[in-house]
């Protein structure tokens, strides 16, 4: 662009110079049209739309994992994060983490009583409440209890069980992790430094 300004110049007087400044600005409006629109943040939704998935990696291993009114709140190696389920959007609020408390596979001490069968030959362990067992497909690393609905995560699935109609919601066969929690009608896991989210269905 300075080269072409540098000649319109050279050809003299005042329509030169009308020349070269039209002509920059016409360049310049072409390069801003072709600029790139500003990256969406990872796992972030527009207007009108239904955030339906999280995954993502944070720093070190995600701990504290919490759901309340629509909000998932969690600890990594920089502190608190929230991440709100209705559009996606991370937030760092100024709050201390706790000493992350470790995870529960004994599905103890929790607001509905439930028991754990240890896994068999098959390595699959049996989640039982109210005379019920569940196949939870994995050996049981963590579980977490909101109203009637149970979520449990193993060595390698994750699933949700509601214990009222006795019958599976959620069944991920795919990835299993270490931490869960459960809220506002949607189940978040940890896998590693890999936190995932999604509805229940």
């Amino acid at each position: 662009m300075i080269h072409v300004f540098r000649r319109a110049q050279r050809a003299g007087g005042e329509r030169g110079r009308t020349y070269a400044f039209l002509l920059a600005c016409a360049l310049l409006a072409c390069s801003r049209a072709e600029e790139p629109a500003p990256e969406t943040p990872l796992g972030e939704v527009g207007a009108g739309e239904v955030l339906m998935q999280l995954a993502f990696v944070v720093q070190g291993e995600p701990t504290g994992l919490e759901i309340r009114s629509g909000v998932l709140a969690y600890c990594e190696a920089r502190g608190g994060r929230t991440i709100d389920l209705r559009n996606g959007r991370r937030q760092s609020p100024e709050r201390a983490c706790p000493d992350p408390t470790p995870p529960n596979p004994s599905c103890a001490g929790l607001e509905r009583e439930l028991h754990v069968r240890p896994a068999g030959a098959a390595g699959v362990d049996m989640v039982e409440f109210g005379g019920r067992a569940f196949n939870v497909g994995g050996r049981v690393q963590d579980c977490a209890v909101d109203g009637d609905t149970i979520a449990v995560v193993t060595d390698r699935s994750v699933v949700a069980i509601d214990a009222a109609g006795a019958r599976t919601l959620s069944v991920r066969t795919d990835s299993g992790g270490q931490r869960v929690a459960l809220g506002s009608g949607w189940i978040a896991w940890s896998n590693g430094s890999e936190l995932n989210g999604e509805p229940l269905r």
